[in-house]
């Protein structure tokens, strides 16, 4: 069984609001051992899942193994608010319920001068309510869940980090097999790892990404049912009220900026109710070295596996990451991409 590790290490400072950071990384090296023929692995996870989980456990443990990888994650800027709601805030009406269920019933869920949520859902099966919350979040410019840079760039650093490690352990890997895959919102993440670091992957796999974070612009919502009672929890995320780049942050408008050399494999699902197959299919064809097909839900470790099983892609020996300078000019700032310190250094500047 592959061997296990995790480590803190410093992160890059937020782009937003200077501060001291770190994050976990998680990795897996094979069980029969590294050679100059392991390649490195990123995952990131969708919205809800984190590198802790489960499932992710599995899956760099599966796949450290099966495919003589080092398998990598890391816990991200802001990914503490992505999952589902921990403390939502709701406003009643608590003369408008009176009228709708009967006394009895509104001494069971009203409780000390207050609602009980957990209450009026176990009454709410026989009424047809509509209960809106607003999730409260704990976020600031420090840490947000910033859909964007930040979560990138901790990506890439885990990447670096990791691949340090080995060099330091004196081990040699084949370093031109690098391959990130990403599921929703991490195969969004895993667009902008190859753009910030354009020479770094040799196989992107995305299975059901995004173009753009809709949320930097939309509320989230997670709706859950209880009989007739809908309840609703709304996520308003600060990104949404900060100043973003949509040219750089956009794959579209992106990838206009990127002589692309990865091998990319882009998986929809046509049923997607965010990213049309349309606008999906557009952008593979606008990107060199890309391939588009449909999916419907699979399992991501069978998904996985079963691209690995009948995609060949032809990895250019070499010792070393291909982490050279990377520069990207949009009409509002030029990025700065350092990685010669063994993480990753952005300088975002401002044109006037």
């Amino acid at each position: 069984m592959a061997k296990e590790h995790n480590i803190k290490v410093p992160a890059h400072p937020s782009i937003y609001q200077s501060s001291n950071r770190e994050i976990t990384v998680y990795f897996c090296e094979p069980e029969q051992g590294i050679n100059k023929d392991t390649g490195l692995l990123l995952l990131i996870p969708n919205f809800g899942d984190t590198a802790a989980s489960d499932i992710s456990t599995q899956m760099r443990s599966s796949f450290a193994d099966t495919y003589n990888m080092v398998t990598v994650q890391c816990e991200y800027f802001g990914q503490e608010f992505m999952g589902v709601s921990s403390s939502p805030q709701f406003n009643f009406d608590t003369q408008a319920l009176q009228g709708i269920i009967t006394p009895e019933e509104f001494d069971r869920v009203y409780k000390g001068n207050r609602i009980d949520v957990n209450e009026l859902l176990q009454v709410g099966v026989n009424y047809s309510l509509n209960i809106v919350g607003i999730e409260q979040f704990n976020e600031t410019l420090e840490n947000f869940n910033d859909m964007g840079i930040m979560q990138a760039l901790d990506h890439l650093s885990a990447l670096q980090v990791v691949a340090e490690i080995l060099k330091d352990n004196e081990y040699v890997i084949h370093a031109g097999k690098v391959m990130v895959y990403g599921t929703g919102h991490g195969a969004y993440l895993a667009y902008l790892c190859n753009a910030f670091a354009p020479k770094l992957f040799s196989l992107l796999i995305d299975y059901s990404g995004w173009l753009f974070p809709s949320y930097l612009e939309t509320d989230r919502s997670l709706t859950y049912r209880s009989g007739k009672t809908t309840m609703t929890i709304v996520f308003q995320y600060l990104a949404k009220r900060t100043p973003f780049d949509k040219e750089l942050l956009h794959l579209s408008s992106l990838y206009k900026h990127i002589n692309n050399s990865c091998n990319i494999f882009s998986f929809h699902n046509s049923n997607d109710p965010i990213t049309t197959s349309r606008h999906k299919q557009a952008l593979c064809q606008s990107i060199k070295n890309c391939m588009y097909s449909e999916l419907t839900e699979a399992d991501p470790i069978a998904f996985f596996n079963y691209v690995m099983q009948n995609v060949k892609v032809p990895f250019q020996t070499s010792n070393e990451l291909n982490l050279p300078l990377n520069i990207i000019n949009t009409k509002k700032y030029r990025y700065t991409f350092d990685y010669s310190g063994g993480v990753p250094v952005l300088t975002r500047q401002e044109k006037k």
